[in-house]
C-alpha cells in the first residue's frame, strides 16, 4: 500500500494457475489495485476458461497463452502433451467471457499469444496472427529461442546469415497480416 507498484508478473516459465498462492495473489492485486500480468499454457487448470477469466480478468493488464504453431502438427509438435483443438477451443471460451466482463463495465484485460519464435515454427508466424485476430486475441507476443545447448541451436533464427534472411522475410509476411487485422506489431 502506497508504493508505486503497479503490475506483477508471477510468472514467464510454468504454470502459474496450479500455484497454491494465486487466489491470493489476485485478492491482493484486487485490494490494492495492482494489476497482474500472467502467462497461461492454455489449459486453465482446475477451473476451465470461463471461471479463471472470472478470476483474472478482474485484475489482468495482459493475459499470455503459449502457442507455437498456427497448425495442429506443429503445435503438438513443439509443446507435446498439448491438444491444438482443446487449446483453440480454451481460448474462444476465455475470450469470450473476458468480453462479456467488459461489456458489463469491468475490466478488459489484452489477450496475447505468446511464442517461442523456432525454425520449425516460424513460417506459421503470418498464420498465427490470423489465427490470433480470427479469435479476438490482441496481441501476439514472442521472443526468440535462447539456446543453452547444442543440441537445440539448429531450431535457433539467429544461427546463420540465412536464417536471420528467412527471419525477416517472414516478419514482413507477419506485420502484413497484422496490419490487415489491425493487430499491433514491433
Amino acid at each position: 500500500r502506497g508504493t508505486r507498484l503497479r503490475e506483477i508478473i508471477p510468472s514467464t516459465m510454468g504454470e502459474p494457475l496450479l500455484y497454491e498462492h494465486l487466489d491470493e495473489i489476485i485478492d491482493m492485486c484486487r485490494e490494492f489495485g495492482v494489476r497482474l500480468n500472467v502467462t497461461t499454457n492454455g489449459t486453465f487448470p482446475k477451473r476451465g476458461p470461463e471461471a479463471w477469466a472470472e478470476r483474472l480478468v478482474p485484475v489482468t493488464s495482459d493475459a499470455k497463452i503459449s502457442i507455437n504453431g498456427a497448425t495442429k502438427a506443429t503445435q503438438e509438435a513443439i509443446m507435446l502433451g498439448t491438444h491444438f483443438e482443446t487449446l483453440i477451443d480454451h481460448v474462444r471460451r476465455f475470450v469470450a467471457a473476458r468480453d462479456r466482463i467488459a461489456i458489463k463495465g469491468g475490466n478488459r484485460c489484452r489477450i496475447s499469444f505468446q511464442t517461442t519464435f523456432l525454425d520449425n515454427n516460424v513460417a506459421e508466424l503470418p498464420s498465427l496472427v490470423e489465427l490470433a485476430a480470427s479469435l479476438g486475441v490482441d496481441r501476439v507476443k514472442g521472443h526468440h529461442l535462447w539456446v543453452h545447448f547444442t543440441q537445440i541451436q539448429g531450431l535457433s533464427m539467429r544461427r546463420s546469415p540465412e536464417a536471420v534472411r528467412r527471419w525477416n522475410e517472414i516478419v514482413r509476411q507477419a506485420r502484413a497480416a497484422a496490419e490487415m487485422h489491425r493487430l499491433p506489431h514491433g
